[in-house]
């Protein structure tokens, strides 16, 4: 019977997101499209959230009311799509021809957060009241919830393992300039500061910095290529 199909469809996928649980550890490959808040490119380890009923979304998106010509260029893109697109662009002498490739690279290097105010709103409006979900974000996963029409985010930095009145951030903006919350989702009385971290996590996010400090300061030459991008794209493809 029809029931008896989907029963056995069901229990087939949850074997298979059994299966796949202990290779979560090393990682989940995950490739964000374009198109949508909730599109991504589908891969088997996905499979492992719609077994559960479990909403995997991003916020990376363009406010297409805004800016239409970077939406077109887009379009229903993947990242990694993307990333081959802005690198072959970065790579040209004639980049003047290719409108779309310098929308793009525009796009990749004013949205490096991944999370935009358009793509909040979409989040926002996909998720259902009470609903719990998670967010994809610059190769972190967050449990999100909407709760009395707000958007907050699990609090699991280390630094705050000691703060036991923070519990949730509050999402409604993209700068970080949000509000944490303790069990109740009410703001907490004092935003605490995070504990001292690992000093090698603290020397390699300096190092960082000075990095992006320096790549601000010195536009690239016509014929150089991102080396992040191509990282990236090597990356997507599976290069050693």
């Amino acid at each position: 019977s029809g029931s008896g199909g989907a029963a056995l469809n069901l229990r087939r996928a949850i074997d298979e997101a059994v299966d796949r649980l202990p290779t979560l550890a090393d990682g989940l490959d995950v490739n964000v499209k374009f198109g949508g808040a909730s599109l991504f490119e589908f891969t088997p380890e996905l499979a492992v959230f719609d077994a559960l009923d479990v909403r995997i979304v991003h916020g990376w998106r363009v406010d297409a009311a805004n800016d239409a010509a970077t939406a077109e260029a887009l379009g229903d893109l993947g990242y990694n799509e993307v990333i081959e697109k802005v690198v072959n662009y970065r790579s040209r002498d004639d980049r003047e021809t290719d409108a779309a490739g310098a929308r793009l690279s525009t796009f990749l290097d004013t949205t490096a957060s991944q999370l935009t105010y358009a793509g909040l709103a979409e989040v926002h409006a996909a998720l259902r009241e009470n609903e719990i979900a998670v967010l994809y974000r610059n190769l972190h996963f967050s449990t999100v919830i909407k709760r009395e029409g707000a958007l907050y985010a699990l609090v699991t930095d280390a630094g705050y393992r000691d703060e036991t009145t923070i519990v949730w951030e509050r999402l409604d903006a993209v700068d970080g300039d949000t509000d944490l919350c303790g069990a109740d989702f009410r703001k907490a009385a004092a935003k605490a500061e995070p504990a001292p971290q690992d000093p090698d996590h603290l020397l390699a996010l300096q190092l960082q910095r000075e990095a992006e400090a320096e790549g601000a300061r010195a536009a690239p030459a016509p014929n150089d290529t991102d080396a992040s991008l191509q990282a990236a794209l090597a990356a997507s493809r599976g290069d050693a």
